[in-house]
C-alpha cells in the first residue's frame, strides 16, 4: 500500500505532466460573429458572414472554411467556394461572402452550413459553424420590408410598410397585426396604433401600417414600437415579421457631457506612461459616437467618422478604444511612446448627440512627472580622510561607468584614480590607480575608443614645482595602466605650462583621439589641442593667438567628424563664449558675445541632428546663472534654472535620448540652499519640448556639505547619470547618482488556467488575472513589464528588486496576484518582507492597497515573492522588522479578508456556494503555480551554471 508521501508525489506528477500543454503561449480563438443569420432570397445579391478573432495578435492568422451541409444547393440557390481567411496583425474581423441566386420557383426556406478549420496560430472558438437560411420570397407571404426605422416625435404620422410576395396570384388577401412591445406608451401617450388588419387586393404588393406619434414637450429618452404580423390567412408570414420604430424625442436639448476623466484634470506628477479615459454620457437621445473627436495635444486621436466597426481609432500617437453603450461611452488611449518629462498634456473633446446638440468644446490638461534620481552611490572606496576631487565618466562599449578623480595624498602629492560600475550592478567595484607618480596629478578627463579602450588624460606637475604637462595613459581593462606619456604641444623642454584638458575620440576608421587644453607661453593662456591615432604620437595645433587670456577649453565631435573646441574668451570687454571648429579652418569665432560675462563653457552634440548645444555661466540679470542655446541660432541664451537671484557655475553638460528624442541636459553647482545650511548643491535641468523643466536636486544629503564640480554623461540606454565632489563625510569624496529610468517591456507570454489567466514573463515574473478584472477598455496586450533602474531613494529596508508595471494607473475591477522571483542575495536573512508601490505624486513609497505579501524559497539561492494589488505602478521588495508581525497592510503572510476583495487584497471561497467546475478552477492556480515556482527553480538553476555560478 502506497503511502500519502508517496501519494502526493505521484499526484505531483500526474499534474506536471497535465499542466506542461498549459506553458505554450495562449492563442487567440476564431470563431463566427454568430451562429446563424437569414434574408429573404432578394436581400442582396451578397451577403457577408463576420469571422472575428477573441483578441489582437502579433501574428498573422489564418483559417480555414467550406460548405458542410444544409439544404440549399450551392450553384442552384447560391454560390460559395472552399477558401481562407487570412487575418494580419492587428486585424480582428474578416467576411465570408455567399453570393445568392434569385429565382421565381416556390420553394421552403433552405440552409447553408458553412464550417471553419485548420486554423494556423490561433484555436478554434465558438461558434465555429454558422447556418445560413435563405428565406423564400417566391411564395405567397407577407413581411416588413426592414426591421426597423426611427424618426422624430414631431412627425405626426409615420407608415411601416408590409410587403405581400407572392408567386401565384390568387386574389384578395389580408394580414393581420398587432403591437407585441417596446418602452414607449400607447393610448394617445406617445403614440397611437391599435391591432388591425391590411387587406391586398388583386394586384397590389405593398401596404402601410400608420402609427400616429404624439408630440409631446417632456423631454425623456427615446422610445420603441414594436409591431408584429400575425394570421395571415391564406398565406404565411414570412422571414421579417416584426418591425421595430424608434421614437427620437425631439424635446432633448441637453449635450452630452464628460463624466468621468483619467487623470484628473490639472493632475501634477502624473507618470509618463499613463493612459487617458474619459467618458461621455448622455441619458435622453444617447450619444453619437461617428461625431466624437478627442485630440491630445492639437493631434486627432480619435476620429468616431473614421473608427472602425469596433469602435477603434489608430493614429501615429497611439491606439483609442470605444466602449460601453450610446447613454456611457468609455474612451479609452494608450499612447505608442510615453509622454515627455514635465509635460502639459492638453486634452480637447468634441461630441454631439443623436438629436445634434453639440457638447462644448470640453478640455483638460495634465502634467506629467519631472525627472527623478535614484540613489547617491559612493564611488570611491576606502575611508581615509584625503580628498577626491575633479571627477570624470564615460560609459564603455559595453555599458560599464566609469568614473576618474583625483586622489590627493598630502599637499605636493595627488594621484589619478578610477572606479567602475558595471552594468546591471547597484555598487561600484574597489577603485583602482591609473598614475600615482610622485607630484601632482589632477584634472582627469576620461574617453573609450571604438575597440572598448579607455583613455584618461590629466595635467601634472613635477615634486620640485615646475611647469604642468598633459599626460595620457591607455587600459584595455581598467586596471592595468600603460605608463604615461607626454601630451606635445610644442614644448618638449616644458617651458611652459599646460593645463585644464578635455579630451574626445572621433569613432572613424582611426579614432583620433583629440586633447585640447589651456597653455601660457605667450605670458597669457592660449588654447591648443593635439591629435593622435595611437595615444603615442601627437600632433600639436594652436587654436587662438590672441594676447589676451583663453581659458577652459571644452571640446565635443559630431556624427560628421566634426570637432568643435569652446573656450571662455577675455579679448573682449567682457568674457565672452568663443569656439572654432575643424570645418571652419580652427577660425576663432565669438558664439555669445555680449556686454554680459560668459563663462564656465560646455557643449555637447547631438546624437540626432549633429548640432552643438551650447551652456555657460553668465551675469546679464545680475548675478551668475546658467544659460542655454541651440548652435547656429542668433539667441543670446535662455536661463535654464528657476530660482532667481542666487549664484550658479560650474555646467556640465549632456544629451539623453528619451524616447527616440534628444534632450539637452546640464548639472551646475548652486547656492539656493546656501542661507539654510551654509552648503552647496547639485542641481540639474533637461530640456524637454516645452523648455527646460523643474530644477531637480541631486545630492540626498541632509546638512551643511558642500558638492561641487559636477561631470555627466550618458548611460547605454541613453539616460543621464552626474558625478560630483562631496564633502557629507567630512572630507571629499566621489558620489554618484544616475536617473530613474525603465529597461525594455520584457516579452510575454499568456497561460490560461481555472478560470483566470497568467501574464508571464520572459524574467519570470508573473501576473495572475481572474475573469472581469481588466476594466472595460482594456486588453491583456496593453499590460507591460520592465525593469525600475536606479528607483528613486528606497524606503527603511528596500532591497531593490524593482519593476514597472503598466499601464501607470491602470485600476482593476478585482486585485491581481503578481509574483516576483528574485536571488536570495538581495534579500538576505530576512523572514519578513513587505511590498511597496511608487507614488510619483507624492515622491514616496507607499503599502496602500498591497495584501497578502508571501515569501518562497525555491532553492538555496531562488526565492520569490508574491503579493496581491489592484493596481498598477513600481513595485519594490522590502526588509521588513519580525517584531512588527503580520498585522501591516503590507507584509506579513495574512490572507486578508475573507469576506471582501477591498484594499487590494483579501480571498473568498466556500465550497458550499461553488460548483465543482468552480472548485477546480480556485484549486488549479495552485497547483500550476506549483509547477511554475519549479519550473523558474530550473530556469535560474541552468541560468546560474550556464554564467559559471
Amino acid at each position: 500500500m502506497k503511502t500519502l508521501f508517496e501519494r502526493i508525489i505521484q499526484l505531483v506528477v500526474v499534474l506536471f505532466f497535465c499542466v506542461q500543454p498549459l506553458q505554450a503561449q495562449t492563442l487567440p480563438e476564431v470563431a463566427f460573429k454568430s451562429s446563424s443569420s437569414g434574408h429573404y432570397e432578394t436581400y442582396s445579391p451578397t451577403v457577408p458572414i463576420s469571422v472575428v478573432l477573441s483578441e489582437v495578435s502579433t501574428e498573422t492568422v489564418y483559417v480555414a472554411y467550406a460548405v458542410t451541409g444544409g439544404t440549399a444547393t450551392n450553384g442552384v440557390d447560391y454560390l460559395l467556394s472552399s477558401g481562407e481567411l487570412m487575418f494580419s496583425p492587428g486585424e480582428t474581423t474578416k467576411d465570408i461572402t455567399i453570393y445568392l441566386v434569385h429565382d421565381l420557383f416556390g420553394e421552403i426556406d433552405e440552409t447553408v452550413i458553412i464550417s471553419l478549420g485548420n486554423p494556423i496560430n490561433a484555436t478554434l472558438g465558438y461558434p465555429s459553424t454558422h447556418t445560413y437560411t435563405i428565406a423564400n420570397d417566391d411564395w405567397n407571404s407577407f413581411g416588413f420590408l426592414q426591421s426597423g426605422s426611427s424618426g422624430p416625435e414631431s412627425e405626426s404620422t409615420v407608415s411601416i410598410t408590409v410587403g405581400y410576395f407572392r408567386l401565384i396570384n390568387i386574389g384578395d388577401v389580408s394580414v393581420n397585426y398587432q403591437v407585441i412591445g417596446g418602452t414607449a406608451t400607447g393610448g394617445g401617450v406617445d403614440y397611437i396604433l391599435d391591432s388591425g388588419t391590411l387587406e391586398f387586393e388583386l394586384g397590389q404588393s405593398m401596404k402601410d401600417i400608420e402609427i400616429t406619434i404624439v408630440d409631446d414637450s417632456i423631454t425623456e429618452e427615446n422610445e420603441t414600437i414594436i409591431v408584429k404580423l400575425v394570421d395571415g390567412e391564406p398565406n404565411s408570414i414570412g422571414l421579417m415579421s416584426t418591425f421595430t420604430y424608434t421614437i427620437l424625442n425631439d424635446d432633448d436639448d441637453e449635450a452630452p457631457i464628460i463624466s468621468e476623466y483619467y487623470p484628473e484634470p490639472n493632475s501634477i506628477q502624473v507618470p509618463r506612461d499613463t493612459y487617458i479615459k474619459l467618458n461621455i454620457t448622455d441619458n435622453l437621445s444617447g450619444v453619437d459616437a461617428n461625431t466624437v473627436q478627442i485630440y491630445v495635444d492639437g493631434i486627432t486621436v480619435y476620429n468616431g467618422s473614421l473608427a472602425d466597426s469596433n469602435g477603434v481609432y489608430n493614429s501615429f500617437l497611439g491606439t483609442c478604444r470605444l466602449a460601453g453603450t450610446e447613454t456611457d461611452y468609455t474612451f479609452i488611449f494608450l499612447l505608442l511612446d510615453w509622454f515627455d518629462y514635465e509635460q502639459e498634456v492638453d486634452v480637447v473633446v468634441h461630441a454631439k448627440d443623436k438629436y445634434g446638440n453639440t457638447m462644448p468644446k470640453d478640455s483638460f490638461s495634465f502634467h506629467t512627472v519631472m525627472r527623478s534620481f535614484g540613489n547617491n552611490l559612493k564611488v570611491n572606496t576606502g575611508s581615509d580622510s584625503f580628498d577626491q576631487d575633479h571627477p570624470a565618466a564615460v560609459t564603455d562599449l559595453s555599458g560599464n561607468i566609469w568614473i576618474v578623480w583625483d586622489h590627493t595624498k598630502s599637499s605636493s602629492d595627488t594621484d589619478i584614480h578610477i572606479g567602475k560600475l558595471t552594468v546591471g550592478e547597484n555598487s561600484f567595484e574597489t577603485s583602482t590607480v591609473v598614475c600615482d607618480d610622485a607630484g601632482i596629478q589632477n584634472y582627469p578627463v576620461i574617453a573609450v575608443d571604438s575597440d572598448n579602450n579607455l583613455y584618461v588624460a590629466w595635467q601634472g606637475q613635477s615634486t620640485t614645482g615646475g611647469n604642468w604637462d598633459i599626460y595620457v595613459s591607455k587600459s584595455t581593462d581598467g586596471t592595468t595602466w600603460s605608463t604615461p606619456a607626454v601630451v606635445n604641444f610644442n614644448d618638449s623642454s616644458n617651458n611652459y605650462s599646460q593645463n585644464l584638458p578635455a579630451i574626445a575620440i572621433d569613432h572613424d576608421t582611426t579614432d583620433t583621439i583629440y586633447i585640447t587644453c589651456q597653455d601660457n607661453r605667450d605670458g597669457n593662456q592660449d588654447i591648443w589641442f593635439s591629435s593622435s591615432t595611437n595615444g603615442t604620437t601627437w600632433t600639436p595645433k594652436r587654436i587662438t593667438t590672441n594676447t589676451k587670456d583663453q581659458t577652459g577649453p571644452v571640446i565635443a565631435i559630431n556624427l560628421n567628424h566634426d570637432v568643435y573646441i569652446g573656450w571662455t574668451d577675455a579679448r573682449n570687454a567682457s568674457t565672452d563664449f568663443y569656439g572654432a571648429t575643424s570645418y571652419n579652418s580652427w577660425a576663432n569665432q565669438g558664439w555669445v558675445s555680449t556686454s554680459s560675462d560668459q563663462s564656465n563653457v560646455a557643449i555637447a552634440t547631438d546624437p540626432i541632428t549633429g548640432l552643438l548645444h551650447e551652456f555657460w555661466v553668465d551675469n546679464a540679470n545680475g548675478y551668475y546663472d546658467i544659460f542655454y542655446r541651440m548652435q547656429g541660432t542668433s539667441s543670446t541664451g535662455v536661463s535654464v534654472t528657476d530660482e532667481v537671484g542666487v549664484g550658479k557655475n560650474l555646467p556640465a553638460a549632456g544629451v539623453a535620448l528619451i524616447d527616440g528624442l534628444a534632450m539637452p541636459f546640464v548639472a551646475w553647482r548652486d547656492w539656493r540652499n546656501v542661507q539654510s545650511n551654509s552648503d552647496t548643491d547639485i542641481y540639474y535641468a533637461e530640456k524637454t519640448l516645452s523648455g527646460f523643466g523643474t530644477n531637480i536636486l541631486i545630492n540626498d544629503d541632509i546638512g551643511t556639505s558642500s558638492q561641487s564640480n559636477p561631470a555627466v554623461n550618458v548611460g547605454i540606454s541613453g539616460s543621464p547619470y552626474i558625478v560630483w565632489a562631496d564633502q557629507r563625510n567630512g572630507n571629499k569624496d566621489i558620489y554618484y547618482c544616475g536617473v530613474t529610468s525603465f529597461g525594455d517591456p520584457f516579452s510575454m507570454q499568456y497561460i490560461p488556467y481555472g478560470y483566470s489567466t497568467i501574464l508571464k514573463t520572459s524574467e519570470d515574473v508573473e501576473i495572475t488575472v481572474s475573469p472581469g478584472a481588466i476594466p472595460t477598455g482594456f486588453s491583456y496586450n496593453d499590460i507591460s513589464v520592465s525593469k525600475l533602474l536606479n528607483p528613486p531613494t528606497l524606503p527603511e529596508g528596500g532591497c531593490g528588486v524593482c519593476y514597472d508595471f503598466r499601464p501607470s494607473g491602470l485600476t482593476f475591477n478585482q486585485s491581481v496576484t503578481i509574483v516576483i522571483p528574485h536571488d536570495a542575495e538581495d534579500c538576505p536573512n530576512y523572514n519578513y518582507y513587505q511590498v511597496y508601490w511608487y507614488n510619483t505624486e507624492t515622491d514616496t513609497w507607499s503599502k496602500d492597497g498591497i495584501s497578502d505579501v508571501e515569501h518562497h524559497i525555491l532553492t538555496d539561492s531562488i526565492h520569490t515573492i508574491t503579493f496581491r494589488t489592484t493596481h498598477f505602478t513600481s513595485f519594490i521588495v522590502g526588509l521588513g522588522d519580525a517584531s512588527s508581525g503580520g498585522g501591516d497592510s503590507g507584509g506579513g503572510s495574512s490572507s486578508g479578508d475573507a469576506s471582501s476583495d477591498s484594499g487590494g487584497g483579501g480571498c473568498a471561497m466556500s465550497t458550499s456556494s461553488q460548483s465543482p467546475e468552480e472548485i477546480f478552477g480556485y484549486f488549479l492556480p495552485y497547483v500550476v503555480y506549483v509547477m511554475i515556482l519549479l519550473t523558474i527553480s530550473w530556469k535560474y538553476k541552468r541560468k546560474r551554471l550556464n554564467n559559471g555560478n
